[in-house]
């Protein structure tokens, strides 16, 4: 015994001396000591990604059943180091292939964390549990969407993976694979029927994120069966928000209605111009949204967009007609407000599209008050 416990035989392993090995088991080596940490001569072949040491301790009678401080298993951990003979060999020996580490991860959760396709086949044919999800209710799938592994999906799937299995947050496998912009991940998924409308904890569907993270192209294919003209709407409102202008426009395209009717205390134009997304302003006035309309009847999109210092907004709205000199606010129409916040520019812009110098706050102030 070396000082750290390991024996002969956990040298020989650590190194992959095959013949000192055979040398050492048929001289009667106990192959199941352990060493300080807890590690066995089979543990540390293992981690050896040694499939022939592997194969050699196990015809000599080797325990499978220990596991390292992570609480992983040899299955696991000859999947993290995508040895696929050797997971073979441990499956063949009889290995527990759902057993959990210490965050409830299983060996096929490792194979696909680790990209290892071939491993996530071979446990699949033996069995696995396609479906066990990890302390934080990650399954398989979950993992294989969000780190883009589209034959990965395909294969969960096709063993009967449920595409609407939820984590902590509430999230599906679509959620994620919408989060990271994999097309094929969520292409497979709208296949078996993922639901595009589910919520996750904070209220959000996978459609929703789409437009947010500025996914034309996936929020394209979300839509692809029927949308309802209210979620649409929603749809449309997020995208402004985000300032994802594709989006926008592809929502446009696919009939989204832009309401007329000012006062709108959720308008995509409003929540374009209070952002300063100048290109998403500008596509939803070519699909004619009311120039005036804002978040009530004191605030216009102008009002939002001089007092949030965005002076291509501003431009863009005076050059579409945007009433200069009301709806009146509290503090004023949009002069009143631009000069408040010393926006020469925005002033200039204003005065030129013609507002009215001696417009009144309720305070009875002009914009040359508010200014000085």
């Amino acid at each position: 015994f070396e000082s750290s416990g390991r024996t002969a035989l956990h040298f020989a392993c650590g190194n992959a001396a095959h013949e000192c090995m055979k040398l050492l088991i048929a001289a009667g080596a106990d192959v199941n000591t352990l060493d300080e940490y807890g590690q066995s001569p089979l543990l540390l072949a293992c981690q050896q990604s040694d499939a022939t040491s592997v194969r050699m301790l196990l015809a000599a009678g080797a325990d499978i059943t220990v596991r390292d401080k992570d609480g992983c298993t040899l299955l696991h951990i000859v999947c993290d180091y995508n040895d696929e003979d050797s997971a073979r060999a441990l499956l063949d020996a009889g290995i527990d292939k759902d057993a959990t580490d210490a965050d409830g991860g299983t060996p096929l959760l490792h194979a696909v964390r680790t990209r290892d396709i071939e491993c996530v086949r071979l446990l699949l044919r033996a069995g696995a549990n396609v479906n066990m999800a990890d302390h934080q209710e990650n399954t398989p799938l979950h993992f294989a969407c969000v780190i883009k592994l589209p034959r990965c999906v395909r294969a969960l799937l096709y063993a009967g993976a449920c595409e609407s299995a939820r984590n902590a947050q509430g999230e599906t496998p679509l959620h994620l694979a919408t989060a990271v912009n994999c097309n094929e991940c969520v292409d497979a998924l709208l296949k078996v029927g993922a639901d595009v409308c589910a919520s996750d904890t904070a209220g959000v569907t996978p459609l929703l994120r789409a437009c947010r993270n500025g996914s034309a192209a996936i929020l394209s294919e979300l839509m692809s069966g029927t949308i309802k003209e209210d979620m649409k709407f929603t749809l449309l409102r997020a995208a402004c928000e985000a300032g994802q202008v594709e989006c926008v426009k592809l929502l446009l395209r696919a009939g989204t209605r832009v309401p007329l009717a000012p006062f709108n205390s959720t308008a995509p134009l409003y929540l374009a111009c209070m952002n300063g997304h100048e290109a998403c302003a500008r596509a939803l006035l070519l699909a004619g949204a009311n120039i005036d309309e804002g978040f009530d009847k004191d605030r216009s999109a102008l009002h939002v967009a001089c007092a949030n210092r965005h002076l291509a907004c501003v431009r863009l709205l005076l050059a579409a007609g945007a009433q200069t000199d009301g709806p009146r606010q509290l503090k004023g129409v949009p002069l009143h407000i631009a000069c408040s916040a010393g926006l020469e520019a925005s002033v200039r812009a204003l005065l030129a599209a013609g507002a009215d110098i001696e417009a009144r706050t309720n305070d009875n102030e002009t914009p040359l008050h508010v200014a000085c």
